[in-house]
Parts: C-alpha cells; structure tokens; sequence
C-alpha cells in the first residue's frame, strides 16, 4: 500500500466483522482507527452491512481513507484492492455533525464495494466493447452500484438511521427515493445484496 499513497500506514485499515475491526498492529495510533472502529459499527447494523464486512475481510480489501481532490466521494483502486473513502470531514463539519458524515462516509464505502465486487465478476468491460459500448457500460455500473447502495440505505433507514439527511445532498438521494418508493409499493422489489 505505500505505493498508493506515501502515508497509507495511517489512512489505510482492515476493516473486520468482529469486535475489534481495526487491526492496530498495523496503524498504530492512526487518527483514522476510530472513524473506522465506526464505519464497522454502522455496517453491523444490516444484513447486507454485515455481509460487506465478510467480503471485505475474505478478501483482503483494504480500507482507505484520501484527501486527493479527485471531484469523487469515494472509488475503488483495482491496482491496489483499496476502497476508499474521501477525506472531507473538515469540509464537511460545517454541513453536518459527526455522526452524519460517518453515515455518509458508510454509504460511501457501500457503493465502492459494489465496484469492488463488479470488478471481481468481471463486469467491467474488455476490448470488445467500443468507446460508445464503453460509456453505456460504465454509467449501467454506476447504476447498479447506486441502487446497491440504496438497499443498505434503507436497510438502515428501517434501525432509525437517517439517510435521507445524508442522501438529500447529494444525487443519489433521488435515486434511493425511488427504491424506497418501489420497495415500499412492492416488497419483492428488495433487493437481495
């Protein structure tokens, strides 16, 4: 990982399903540990959060927290096997508390796992596809990840977390009020993770 990033020994964890999901031989005292420790927390509280965990820690997927402006929330490094969640908490403190960029940060991670998991199932494209293939490719994967992450939404959503305060600031708040509606319209419509 210190290819990554120089200091990924303290922005980066392996995130457990147990009691003690940061492993603190690695990072020592890194300031990340209990952002961490919470994330873990929050993914505990659904089945499909629970299940995450599992294939995270199967997987040997790292955890990684950056503060490069990339324009993105969040994405998934295939050269390195790292999800990662950008570093906006100073930013983001004047918009909500601690507890909401937490929530948000874990919705964050959820949709990078899907791409973690698409890219694993070789859903992304080869060079058979062309460019005009490719772009359809790319936003029919945001997608899915997108709803992916609006069933762990509402999954939350249903133990009392609100969601929809993170959601409602950023564009995919549209798309999980539509999979709420759906969901709530006909329970078969749930997805399965």
């Amino acid at each position: 990982m210190d290819q990554w990033r120089p200091n990924a020994d303290e922005r980066c964890f392996d995130i457990q399903s147990s009691d003690r999901p940061v492993d603190l031989t690695e990072i020592a005292q890194s300031s990340y540990a209990e952002r961490a420790q919470q994330l873990s927390d929050i993914l505990k509280q659904t089945p499909l959060g629970r299940s995450i965990l599992e294939t995270i820690k199967s997987s040997e997927a790292a955890t990684c927290y950056d503060d490069i402006e990339t324009g993105k929330s969040g994405y998934y490094t295939f050269r390195h096997h790292a999800l990662v969640v950008k570093d906006d908490q100073e930013a983001l403190q004047s918009q909500m508390d601690d507890d909401l960029i937490r929530l948000d940060e874990a919705l964050i991670l959820v949709h990078e796992f899907r791409h973690m998991w698409q890219s694993r199932n070789n859903l992304y494209a080869g060079s058979k596809y062309t460019p005009d293939d490719m772009v359809i490719i790319g936003k029919l994967l945001e997608a899915d990840a997108s709803a992916f992450m609006s069933e762990f939404a509402y999954q939350l959503e249903q133990q009392g977390y609100p969601v929809e305060d993170v959601l409602n600031r950023r564009f995919e708040g549209q798309i999980y009020q539509a999979y709420k509606a759906s969901v709530q319209e006909d329970p078969d419509n749930q997805l399965n993770g």
